[in-house]
């Protein structure tokens, strides 16, 4: 989490800027090299559980809850923010970003939020769940408290996924999915 905390010091330093979504990447890129050199430590997987029809639904049901819970940073306010996402002007970079960059986010988030913070958080997996969310909202710190717990909800439903049916690619496919339509087709205001 401290990582996440600096990072966004870093951005906020950036802000305005390019420099910001390659900083980004940079980010991203080293917290995946951290968990690949530290995979063979951390326990299995939870078992999966359901179909791939039920999956597929899952998936459906996770973007949809996702995009219901951005009109609760809107209502609740940002109250503050430390920097903003500025729009990207050079064309290359702006598609560069809505497929790597925003996968590289999903990835790295449920990695972390998920896979990690459910293999080595103490207790009963419902208090993983309920930790981790936290900590996802917590991740989101630098956009506001409304955005911290619309990604804390958020985090409730991808945990419950990933706990259910053990599958770290739905998480992942649906975050992205709710990233894309965010950022990308501006279904939400970030």
């Amino acid at each position: 989490m401290l990582g996440f905390a600096c990072n966004d010091i870093i951005y906020w330093i950036l802000a305005g800027t390019n420099g910001l979504y390659f900083a980004d990447y940079a980010f991203r890129l080293t917290i995946l090299l951290f968990l690949w050199a530290g995979r063979h430590s951390l326990p299995p997987l939870p078992k999966k559980r359901g179909s791939d029809g039920l999956v597929g639904l899952l998936f459906f049901v996770l973007v949809v809850f996702s995009m219901l819970c951005e009109p609760v940073s809107v209502k609740l306010g940002s109250g503050w923010e430390l920097f903003r996402w500025h729009p990207i002007g050079n064309m290359y970079l702006w598609f560069f970003d809505l497929t790597v960059g925003l996968m590289l986010v999903a990835v790295v988030e449920e990695l972390v939020s998920r896979r990690l913070a459910f293999a080595v958080l103490p207790g009963p997996m419902w208090v993983r769940w309920i930790v981790s969310s936290l900590l996802f909202g917590l991740m989101h710190w630098s956009m506001g408290y409304g955005h911290m717990v619309e990604t804390a909800l958020i985090g409730l439903a991808f945990g419950a996924a990933y706990w259910w049916t053990g599958s770290l690619k739905l998480v992942i496919m649906a975050h992205y999915a709710v990233n894309f339509l965010i950022f990308g087709l501006g279904a939400g205001e970030l």
